[in-house]
């Protein structure tokens, strides 16, 4: 279990009913979001097609618990802090109070994970032996370098590193010894011997743009076989970049939303039409020849298109929003030299 930064807060156990069990933090209130990530037994990722069953159980709290002590710190100026900014008075007190209570139980959520840290390392370290952050870019890099983690190595690693670090490291792996060793699998078959060095982007629109080989004719080739890679390396580059960059997941999902919408217009207009060209008014996704602007504006119950419908509202409304920023200059951008592959930042 992660809460809303990525933080491991929780590892489930079984519970001796075939199943296992996890207790969600209740570490304090800014923190209330969490990701549980299921896994196979050996550790692999599962089909995220398949469905998974969840339950949960609650308890009644101790009247003095952690959440009810911030509750009533923070009423008793959130309260005044209400009264004064609708009296149009100042209330710097107050915010400056409520951050000094945001900050202590914020350190008090960090204490609390540091600890839930410690307990579950003791299984896979000696009695004293302290796991530190150099170890811990260790077992990153091995894991980005597609090596085999021992057992103790998996466990610590799942335990202290975010899920965004583990999904960038799996990320570079998958790059190198999945993607990579195919992409080039198929410029030999195109006959593009030896692999030149090259840099290439990738926009929303999926295109791959190569510089840096000057033969027309192999370019296109080198094209043509990494458009068909096209949506596989944008989830890989915002997998490893997105820490880097500073995206949130709201602008992770956009991101590979826009994508997804821009391939599905490409086949579906034999791309007359473009991400670009469609606006929302009142809820109606406007911009579209006839069948398709019935499709998605009354898909029914036809989950494909209630997916597609929903992603376009929610670009849309993020554009609307933010303004078209993120989308308009973002490009997933790689260098090949020889038969590597690695990510460029921006």
């Amino acid at each position: 279990m992660y809460d809303g930064d990525g933080n491991q807060v929780g590892i489930g156990r079984d519970n001796g009913n075939g199943g296992k069990s996890v207790i969600v933090p209740n570490w304090n209130l800014e923190n209330r979001e969490y990701t549980v990530k299921v896994l196979a037994k050996d550790g692999s990722p599962v089909n995220a097609e398949e469905y998974y069953h969840l339950s949960f159980q609650t308890q009644k709290a101790a009247g003095d618990n952690v959440l009810r002590q911030q509750a009533k710190e923070m009423q008793e100026y959130a309260g005044a802090l209400r009264r004064k900014l609708h009296d149009g008075q100042d209330a710097a007190e107050e915010k400056q109070a409520l951050q000094q209570i945001r900050e202590k139980y914020g350190a008090y959520y960090a204490q609390q994970m540091d600890e839930l840290h410690k307990t579950q390392a003791a299984e896979y370290l000696p009695e004293g032996e302290v796991f530190d952050e150099s170890r811990k870019a260790e077992l990153l890099s091995k894991m980005a370098a597609g090596g085999e983690l021992t057992k103790q190595e998996k466990g610590l690693a799942n335990i202290f590193a975010s899920a965004q670090e583990i999904d960038s490291a799996t990320a570079s792996a998958k790059l190198q010894a999945d993607i990579g060793e195919e992409i080039f699998r198929q410029m030999g078959q195109s006959g593009i011997s030896p692999i030149p060095s090259f840099e290439v982007s990738i926009g929303i629109d999926g295109k791959a743009e190569v510089k840096g080989i000057e033969d027309a004719a192999v370019k296109e080739k080198v094209e043509d076989i990494l458009n068909g890679f096209s949506g596989e390396l944008m989830d890989t580059y915002i997998s490893i970049n997105a820490s880097m960059q500073g995206m949130n997941k709201q602008e992770q999902y956009i991101l590979k939303a826009a994508m997804g919408i821009e391939a599905f217009l490409q086949k579906a207009t034999g791309g007359k039409v473009a991400l670009s060209d469609i606006t929302v008014e009142n809820g109606r996704i406007k911009g579209l020849d006839a069948p398709l602007d019935k499709l998605l504006n009354d898909p029914g119950q036809n989950q494909t298109y209630l997916d597609y419908r929903a992603d376009i509202l929610a670009i849309k409304n993020y554009e609307r929003m933010n303004g078209n920023g993120l989308l308009g200059g973002f490009s997933a951008r790689y260098a090949v030299d020889g038969e590597t592959i690695r990510t460029v930042s921006v």
